[in-house]
């Protein structure tokens, strides 16, 4: 009875990390699930290093992931590997693994995208 009663509970636990995950945000998508193709990533590459879209640049870091935004910028804007970037000298060390840095990577420039999509419709 003790064997069975803690079979159930563990997969009561595991029923309820499995939702924990399913609702969290999905960093990992690729680049055809936010739209944006070959031609647009570059297009956004050469728009985040402008200065006129600084502020866009880093609301769209800050959006994705707060703690690893500093490396987010730094890889966009002057086109550093996360290998250069997983420890910086005055950022530290990036709060993500580097699967999940090209991820937030890619919803970074999703979010840069929709934030120029939004700043040109108001003008």
């Amino acid at each position: 009875m003790g064997i069975t009663a803690g079979l159930e509970e563990t997969g009561k636990a595991c029923t309820r990390k499995r939702r924990r995950r399913s609702n969290a945000r999905n960093i990992r998508l690729p680049w055809s699930a936010y739209g944006i193709d070959k031609k647009r990533m570059l297009e956004l590459i050469q728009i985040a290093k402008l200065d006129k879209y600084a502020d866009l640049v880093l609301a769209a870091a800050i959006k994705t992931d707060r703690l690893a935004a500093g490396h987010i910028i730094l890889s966009v804007t002057r086109s550093i590997p996360y290998d250069f970037l997983e420890y910086h000298d005055k950022l530290g060390r990036c709060s993500l693994c580097r699967t999940d840095f090209y991820g937030a990577r890619r919803l970074f420039f999703h979010y840069l995208d929709i934030a120029l999509k939004e700043r040109a419709q108001n003008g």
